[in-house]
């Protein structure tokens, strides 16, 4: 789960540092001053929000890795209400950075894409296996193929129309399979490993599941498909 929760808080708000989500700190009294200021911030989302508060005043921040030992006793407080308080507030905050308007467009254009490649892959899978009467691994890997080309088209000629570069189509092709193929792996390994391996509630494991998908498919395809020339 921390896996996730640093990934996504590290790409959306460009804080490069590697953890986001503990309490375990020491602070200047500066910066614990800028960090009790922060008021919009009230569960698990305070991490994240005091943290940003004291970056962006500029401010040196040091990491210093720490051995975190696994739960012993009792069980987590984190529900999915508090989950997705969560998410909301660091989208709120990703999009109250000082981000280009063609960087919204961008975002907002691949999210729209993802989800239309969602239908497509829906439809097909239905149309070949509970129309066509297909096997369903059948079905189900024509279905991923057809969305994954789909959602190339449209990325291709769309989202990313501004960054052709200089590479061959079939170059982008081959390159976004294995975009979309790093944002599978990290969004099926991160489903397993929350709900086999700690039992996390199935509803939250997917939910960081796909947020972490979308966020390694976008970033892969930010910087090595459509690579700005």
């Amino acid at each position: 789960m921390s896996i996730a929760a640093n990934t996504a808080v590290r790409v959306l708000l460009k804080t490069a540092m590697k953890e986001h989500t503990t309490y375990f700190r020491v602070y200047s009294l500066h910066a614990a001053s800028l960090a009790a200021s922060v008021r919009d911030a009230n569960g698990y989302e305070w991490a994240v929000g005091s943290l940003t508060a004291i970056l962006s005043s500029s401010l040196r921040v040091e990491e210093v890795p720490i051995h975190f030992e696994p739960r012993s006793e009792g069980s987590s407080k984190l529900t999915p209400a508090a989950l997705f308080q969560w998410a909301r507030y660091v989208a709120k905050q990703a999009l109250a950075l000082d981000r280009t308007h063609a960087d919204l467009v961008r975002i907002s254009r691949f999210a729209l894409v993802g989800l239309v490649g969602l239908l497509v892959n829906q439809t097909i899978l239905f149309a070949l296996h509970g129309v066509g009467g297909q096997p369903p691994l059948v079905a189900a890997f024509v279905a991923i193929e057809i969305s994954v080309l789909s959602n190339f088209v449209m990325n291709d000629r769309w989202t990313f129309c501004d960054r052709g570069g200089t590479r061959s189509g079939l170059s982008r092709l081959v390159r976004y399979h294995a975009a979309c193929l790093l944002g599978i792996v990290a969004n099926v390994s991160l489903f397993s490993l929350l709900v086999l391996g700690f039992g996390t509630h199935y509803l939250i494991a997917s939910f960081l599941g796909i947020l972490v998908g979308f966020v390694a498919n976008f970033h892969g395809s930010s910087v090595w498909t459509w690579v700005k020339s």
